[in-house]
């Protein structure tokens, strides 16, 4: 641990015995592997500190019995047993089902989102072309799609995606599971058929001018594999531009920009191989006062490849931002200047990351922690896996009794855990 760090530490006051263990402490690493079985369900995690395995923890349920059990493996005899209520008995079955259905309900959600893409851009006058997108010193060519929205076209695209949806049954379903898990009531098809009924009568008799006296023009910068580069969206009748967006790369290096209404930004640049990307982001929000945009935080990344969530990743507070904030802590308006240096050094130097080498539905390897001055001075390595399982283990012997369990808690996993920082 850095000398800065355990300085700065010493000035906020903390207790020199934490501030002892901080410097002892070197990494911590938590592997678990996740198997289920029907109604039944197994986690596995152990956990080591300083490269010393100090336990193995291991959550088990049966949600036909209605039971779960939590053993910590060579400290304690007993597992500790609890009852699950119905509530998350449902909540577990219908996760389950819902995992089990996912794959396909992925391909089919997409399938429905270009099937309603294509009604908007159906009843929109969308003209093809070609045209420069700049960001920064880049500046490539791509495919352009320009098209006007008034208050009239919204009215039809609304109208025209209800009346398409109102007999989409694929559609429907989709939407009552939503409805559903998020509000925890049941609804019908019929029922959300008559609502979608309702909705086209009262767009047909509302006149044009009832949604909005706007004019919006946009345009959509795709590249060669589809994906979309750009939108410039304005509003021509008040000369506003809502949204800026542009992310060019000329095969070794990218820059992006991204501004929302004066009121938020990114800025990016770096450089490229093939899909992935290490440079920075500088993400900004205006001030409620000035309405100058000022930088939050910045996203540092390293090979980081997006589409599959791969590669190394860090966020930090922007210098002047953080300096702010500070000074809404008591702690700090009351420090001298040299302790709020300490202090500002100690903070804006620590930054959180998380480094994926593999991360799928099944799988998951990397670690999170905290980085300062380049240094990982708190890692947790982590690794989960997934799998169908022929058969769950549970414990022999439990206890429903939490003040039983935690006296049964014995000295040798305290043993492992001095023994971990004594090293």
């Amino acid at each position: 641990v850095d000398d800065t760090v355990t300085d700065a530490l010493s000035l906020m006051k903390v207790n020199e015995e934490v501030i002892d263990a901080i410097k002892k402490f070197r990494s911590a690493e938590l592997s678990s592997s996740i198997t289920f079985k029907e109604t039944q369900l197994g986690i596995s995690t152990t956990g080591s500190i300083n490269e010393n395995e100090i336990s193995t923890a291991n959550i088990s349920a049966d949600f036909k019995e209605k039971m779960a059990f939590f053993d910590l493996v060579g400290a304690n005899e007993n597992a500790f047993g609890i009852e699950l209520d119905e509530e998350t008995v449902d909540q577990y079955l219908n996760l389950t089902k819902r995992l089990d259905k996912n794959d396909k309900k992925n391909d089919d959600n997409k399938k429905l989102i270009t099937k309603y893409v294509k009604i908007i851009l159906s009843d929109l006058d969308v003209k093809k072309g070609s045209d420069k997108l700049e960001a920064g010193d880049l500046s490539e060519k791509y495919t352009t799609l320009y098209f006007t929205i008034k208050g009239s076209d919204l009215k039809k695209i609304l109208q025209d995606i209800l009346e398409e949806a109102k007999d989409d049954d694929e559609l429907l379903d989709w939407l009552v599971e939503i409805y559903e898990s998020q509000s925890g009531m049941k609804i019908s098809k019929s029922e959300l058929k008559n609502y979608l009924n309702q909705a086209i009568l009262i767009i047909k008799g509302t006149n044009d001018g009832g949604f909005g006296n706007f004019n919006i023009k946009a345009v959509v910068y795709i590249d060669g594999s589809s994906k979309i580069r750009g939108i410039d969206i304005e509003e021509s009748s008040q000369d506003m531009q809502i949204l800026y967006f542009a992310d060019v790369e000329d095969g070794k290096e990218f820059e992006t920009e991204l501004n929302f209404a004066g009121v938020m930004k990114l800025d990016g640049s770096g450089t490229v191989s093939g899909k992935k990307r290490t440079g920075e982001y500088e993400f900004g929000i205006a001030d409620s006062l000035t309405g100058k945009i000022e930088n939050v935080f910045i996203i540092a990344m390293e090979d980081w490849a997006s589409d599959h969530m791969e590669g190394r990743m860090s966020i930090r507070f922007a210098e002047n931002f953080l300096e702010n904030l500070l000074w809404e802590i008591p702690l700090y308006n009351r420090a001298s200047r040299f302790e709020r240096e300490s202090m500002l050094q100690l903070i804006k130097n620590i930054e959180i990351f998380v480094d994926v080498q593999e991360a799928n539905k099944d799988k998951f390897t990397g670690s999170v922690g905290l980085e300062f001055k380049d240094t990982d001075v708190l890692k947790f390595e982590l690794s989960s896996t997934r799998r169908a399982a022929e058969k769950i283990s549970f414990p022999d012997t439990y206890t429903d009794d939490a003040d039983y369990w935690a006296e049964g808690i014995n000295t040798d996993f305290l043993k492992r855990l001095e023994k971990a920082f004594d090293n």
